[in-house]
């Protein structure tokens, strides 16, 4: 029996890069058990001011394309003559088939996705990573309410939208990463049910522990740490979260705050000086190991981000036993409050003063704290993990059943 071919595109919005390469190296990963039944294929496009040649990488049955483009990401997804080329390069180099499946990660690849079936007949699989309509509705009902009636929706708010859903309804399946996705994308813009999967993201049951690094050494702290790891970003409460620790400092000197992930906060620190000697801020990390054991050394880990679809932050922390503070918000609608302490953005009660309240709670209760780590861990290993979850994906995505590795 021959391989089923599946190509994964490594391309996604503004945000989710390091979401989109933990989600591809997940999948490779899992992918390498069934070599006899699967070969991927990742594709990158490298967009360049120079002619280079292209890159391939072959690892068993997983390859790694890099594709040099010679213009600008705009003018790439923009100019039909350079989709043209990059689809008569990749369909030259694979000889594609109608039994061909192509993975997008975003809707940007639109043309690609319409020009590649259109050609070459292949399947494609469309994972929304990030939801669009979030960005510019506050609820599902004001959403509904402007789709439908095309009323309040500014012309490039319009156009992204209008994008996504030409995605939607061109894909032959559908991962859905939350349970809210599925619903809106079933009830609002009228997708075919028997299209759409509901697969949270998933994650191997272990990670590769590290004896000797430099920056693990001098994390470690005899203080709890209290850390955030993600983008510096409004949406993700970083600000709560820095006003919720800089009052709890005051009375608190046995805890450390960690912050790990990109962006600027300096703007955010001017008025609080009681963060000043207690914040450790580490900035990106690339290396995947030393970002696993640095999540590893928290005691307490907060998200309490206003958008998600499927965390993997929160299943990092939860597979690393580490105690939860995150936001009661859709995406979370499957886990409850006796596994993760849950923050509701409201009138009555701010976010940040909801968050001092939650830290203040745990620190004084360390069995609270090693409970809440267990309960979590039990929950990613039974709901979670990437040995369970991918075999779910090859059958209702790929059409690839009983794996045999």
């Amino acid at each position: 029996m021959s391989r089923k071919r599946i190509f994964l595109l490594a391309s996604v919005g503004l945000g989710q890069e390091y979401g989109l390469k933990t989600y591809i190296n997940t999948l490779t990963n899992e992918a390498r058990k069934y070599g006899s039944k699967i070969e991927i294929i990742v594709v990158n496009i490298r967009f360049s001011d120079c002619l280079e040649s292209a890159e391939t990488n072959i690892e068993g049955n997983v390859s790694y394309v890099i594709i040099p483009v010679l213009c600008s990401e705009t003018d790439f997804w923009d100019d039909p003559i350079y989709l043209k080329g990059f689809l008569a390069w990749i369909g030259n180099r694979f000889s594609l088939k109608n039994d061909d499946i192509f993975h997008f990660n975003s809707f940007s690849g639109l043309d690609i996705a319409f020009l590649l079936k259109n050609d070459f007949g292949v399947k494609i699989i469309y994972t929304v990573h990030f939801s669009t309509w979030k960005s510019y509705f506050e609820n599902e009902g004001e959403l509904e309410s402007n789709w439908l009636k095309a009323s309040k929706i500014k012309k490039r708010q319009w156009h992204y939208l209008e994008i996504e859903f030409q995605m939607l309804e061109i894909s032959d399946s559908i991962v859905c990463l939350s349970k809210e996705t599925e619903r809106i994308l079933s009830t609002i813009f009228k997708i075919d049910e028997k299209k759409l999967l509901y697969l949270p993201n998933f994650l191997p049951e272990k990670t590769k522990k590290l004896v000797d690094n430099t920056l693990l050494t001098s994390l470690r702290t005899d203080t709890k740490i209290i850390m955030y790891c993600g983008r510096m970003d409004d949406d993700k409460g970083i600000r709560e979260l820095l006003e919720a620790c800089n009052n709890l400092f005051v009375n608190n000197k046995d805890c450390t705050l960690l912050l790990v992930g990109g962006g600027d906060i300096s703007h955010l620190l001017g008025g609080l000086p009681n963060l000043w000697e207690r914040l450790i801020y580490t900035g990106y990390i690339t290396d995947r190991k030393v970002l696993d054991n640095i999540i590893a050394l928290a005691d307490i880990q907060v998200l309490v981000s206003r958008h998600e679809q499927s965390s993997f932050t929160l299943l990092e922390g939860l597979r690393s036993k580490n105690a939860m503070i995150i936001s009661d918000i859709p995406a979370f609608e499957d886990i409850d409050d006796c596994i993760c302490i849950k923050i509701t953005e409201s009138t009555s009660s701010s976010m940040s003063k909801q968050l001092e309240e939650k830290l203040s709670i745990l620190l004084e209760n360390t069995d609270l704290i090693e409970e809440l780590g267990h309960k979590g861990y039990s929950y990613f290993m039974e709901n979670l993990t990437a040995d369970k979850n991918f075999p779910v994906l090859c059958k209702y995505a790929y059409g690839i059943r009983d794996l045999v590795g």
